[in-house]
């Protein structure tokens, strides 16, 4: 192969037979040194080649919807539930929001529980927010006080001042 050629052209021929031993110990460390280091560099890159968390699949038990009525300082955020809830014990539902999206890959964001659903559908109001911010969010399911679903993830930014209204 071309890697052993290379290494017995190294070895044998390109510095001469008068080439002293420990010399040659220390470039056939470095070689190896070096081919080491670039098959650590070369299996730790991702195939998308960014170094951003893949989001997990979404569950098909819950739906994250639209965003409306973003001002400055607050929003409502959408969601779905597509099971039939009354198979189970416990059920709450809300959205997790993040100022990051990798905050919300991590299930590290905020919880906000809505409190009414109608026909399997949601929203929860969410405020304190930044202006000309963005926030991410995704639909959350909390069944039997056990088990999470969680929808995709989406994203907003709030509004400059609150004069501006987007509906």
């Amino acid at each position: 192969t071309r890697g052993s050629t290379l290494f017995l052209y190294f070895t044998n021929g390109a510095f001469g037979a008068d080439f002293p031993q420990n010399k040659m110990k220390k470039m056939k460390k470095l070689f190896y040194s070096a081919i080491c280091v670039m098959v650590c560099l070369l299996t730790a890159c991702e195939e998308n080649g960014s170094n951003e968390p893949e989001a997990p699949t979404p569950s098909d038990k819950v739906i994250t919807g639209n965003v409306s009525e973003i001002t400055a300082f607050s929003a409502i955020l959408y969601g779905e539930i597509k099971i039939d809830i009354s198979l189970y014990e416990s059920v709450e539902f809300g959205v997790m929001i993040g100022k990051s999206k990798e905050e919300l890959i991590e299930r590290k964001g905020k919880i906000l529980n809505a409190k009414v659903l109608d026909s399997n559908k949601y929203k929860v109001l969410v405020d304190n927010l930044l202006p000309q911010k963005e926030y991410y969010y995704c639909s959350v399911l909390f069944l039997n006080n056990m088990q999470y679903e969680f929808g995709g993830i989406n994203n907003f930014t709030t509004l400059e001042t609150e004069y501006e209204y987007v509906a």
